[in-house]
């Protein structure tokens, strides 16, 4: 798993490094987060794909994340590796699993995009109780002009 992760955050760094990103409508989303390694099984096959989402300081999603669902369809759509509406399952290193679909095609600024479909499961990992004690007076708020 290492050696996922080492090449992972390697890759991200050099892509960040020489290539200048740019996003058409929101310049904020013109970042590189992270690199997701896959199978290579991209083709029209019937079985799951699997992939590592190495993001951030070097950790590991135990999902296929998303978003990496997404991007990878989007990819698979620009090299004719999908059809619309195609269902395709994406793995996780760890096993999970998401379903993935391009919806349809459409435009973001001059480039070519995609509307995607993806669904997963997902489980609760954890809770959160807050309490106000009677006599807090910040607890009941406060305004800051």
């Amino acid at each position: 798993m290492r050696d996922f992760v080492d090449a992972a955050t390697a890759l991200t760094e050099q892509l960040k490094a020489e290539f200048p990103l740019s996003h058409p409508d929101h310049p904020d989303l013109a970042f590189l987060y992270g690199t997701i390694l896959t199978d290579g099984r991209d083709a029209f096959s019937g079985e799951a794909t699997k992939n590592v989402c190495v993001f951030a300081d070097a950790e590991v999603d135990r999902s296929p994340t998303g978003s990496g669902v997404t991007a990878r369809l989007a990819a698979m759509c620009a090299r004719g590796k999908i059809d619309l509406g195609q269902e395709r399952t994406f793995e996780s290193i760890a096993g999970s699993r998401f379903s993935g679909a391009v919806a349809r095609t459409t435009k973001a600024g001059p480039h070519d995009a995609i509307i995607a479909r993806v669904g997963g499961r997902a489980y609760y990992s954890g809770r959160a109780e807050f309490t106000v004690e009677p006599d807090d007076e910040l607890g009941r708020g406060f305004l800051l002009r």
